[in-house]
């Protein structure tokens, strides 16, 4: 994977998640293919960020791909390689479809994708005489964190069945602070600046989930095991015990 260390210039968690991606297929393929999917997404909006294409902070990454094709941005072929990489993950993430056929093969579309993408922007960066660096993702200003008897999260608790299945929800910001969550399934979902300070965490899935940001500080019985295929950085916050093993070993 060393030849795809270019990834890093533009953001270093592309790079990360193909070469988790590249790990799972025979042993996990509807893993690799859930990484994949956010491998795709991530680099989906920094292509339109590239192209100065303004998209919302709620824009789905479907409708990102739609954008970006009916204004002509990106080659059919190559929205149609997301596409197949989206259509993948979401089979992976909610039917757990996928095997390491198709694992392989949507490895080698982002790859592919990977190369074009440096191909597309690196010529860019060296005509304007400058170095490629990451354009900056809209993101929210600040994340909008939710109380447990605000209207809002109880109408996001009304759109999953059971209430304990949040896979692959979008949960951006919410606080689960000193909640019960054990048993909860957060598989594949979009956890970014989500809040479970002091929550019992007792056989909590967050496989596959994106918890870049998220703070775990104080949480019950969460283990290592539990966020060993997770998405994270420096800014995710772990109880101190956990903290201190997930320091020492590479996951």
């Amino acid at each position: 994977m060393k030849e795809y260390k270019f990834l890093k210039k533009y953001d270093p968690e592309l790079y990360k998640l193909l070469v988790f991606a590249e790990g799972y297929p025979a042993n996990d393929p509807q893993a690799s293919l859930i990484r994949l999917r956010q491998f795709g997404e991530l680099l989906a909006r920094l292509w339109a960020s590239k192209l100065n294409v303004f998209t919302e902070v709620e824009e789905s990454y479907s409708d990102l791909l739609k954008h970006l094709q009916d204004r002509g941005k990106i080659p059919v072929k190559i929205c149609n390689e997301f596409h197949q990489l989206r259509v993948g993950g979401n089979e992976a993430l909610h039917f757990l479809h996928g095997d390491s056929k198709t694992a392989r093969a949507n490895l080698n579309i982002a790859k592919k994708l990977s190369k074009e993408f440096d191909l597309t922007f690196s010529n860019h960066s060296e005509k304007s005489g400058g170095q490629a660096t990451p354009d900056p993702l809209p993101v929210c200003s600040k994340p909008v964190l939710l109380d447990d008897d605000s209207e809002e999260l109880q109408e996001v608790l009304k759109t999953v069945s059971p209430q304990t299945d949040f896979t692959g929800k979008e949960m951006i910001g919410v606080d689960f602070s000193g909640r019960d969550l054990q048993g909860f399934d957060f598989t594949g979902a979009y956890l970014n600046n989500a809040k479970f300070c002091m929550a019992n965490l007792k056989n909590v899935s967050f496989r596959g989930a994106d918890i870049r940001g998220a703070d775990f500080r104080g949480a019950r019985y969460l283990q290592s095991n539990q966020v060993e295929n997770t998405l994270r950085d420096k800014k995710t916050h772990f109880p101190d015990r956990l903290q201190r093993v997930i320091d020492s070993q590479d996951f």
